[in-house]
């Protein structure tokens, strides 16, 4: 479901231009049901989700999508943060379907993911939004890295600097500087906890 808490737990740790979407809103609620039954009111407050979507230019499929909890759960709402929310499914869909948010440009590392597209200026970080899709078995976007920057890389013993080489982790070896996607790339600190959500680590690579 796209409950709008859900949405607003999903936008921790990002940075304010991302998070933004699922920001609440400060201005005057422009849809309050504080004195009505928001159940009762479900068709309602989906018509009204249905309204803004259109001035967002967003599908009408997403709003059309939201189960019945995930519509009342909106009542009270400013128009503010039902657009964001509105956004952040677009948003949200997108992810679903393996596709990079524009404007994550960043090729970082997740303690869970390994490579991922994030935000700029993110890193590395102890977890992200692909976490849970990964986990649900959907396919995730992932940056080139190089065999080199990896602690599961065995180096070719001949040459260690330009050989071939072997991978601890069960993948096939490439060349040390080979370009290609790798879903257990793990720098060679990836052990060490990182103190905060984003610590200073690149990865480098090409989209």
């Amino acid at each position: 479901m796209g409950a709008l808490s859900d949405l607003l737990k999903n936008g921790a740790g990002m940075p304010a231009n991302i998070a933004k979407t699922a920001n609440l809103g400060t201005e005057p609620a422009g849809y309050s049901q504080d004195s009505q039954d928001s159940q009762g009111c479900e068709p309602e407050i989906r018509a009204h989700l249905l309204h803004l979507a259109e001035s967002e230019g967003v599908d009408a499929a997403h709003v059309h999508r939201l189960h019945a909890d995930d519509v009342t759960a909106c009542a009270g709402q400013s128009d503010k943060t039902l657009r964001a929310y509105l956004r952040g499914l677009v948003l949200g869909a997108g992810m679903d379907a393996g596709h990079v948010p524009p404007g994550w440009t960043t090729a970082a590392h997740c303690e869970g993911c390994g490579p991922v597209w994030l935000w700029p200026d993110a890193a590395r970080v102890r977890a992200c939004p692909w976490c849970f899709r990964r986990k649900a078995g959907k396919a995730i976007p992932r940056p080139q890295v190089q065999c080199r920057d990896c602690r599961h890389f065995l180096p070719n013993a001949m040459n260690p600097a330009a050989g071939g080489g072997d991978c601890a982790a069960g993948r096939a070896g490439h060349w040390p500087m080979q370009r290609h996607r790798c879903p257990d790339m793990r720098p060679p600190n990836a052990d060490k906890p990182a103190p905060n959500l984003m610590i200073s680590h690149s990865v480098e690579s090409t989209p």
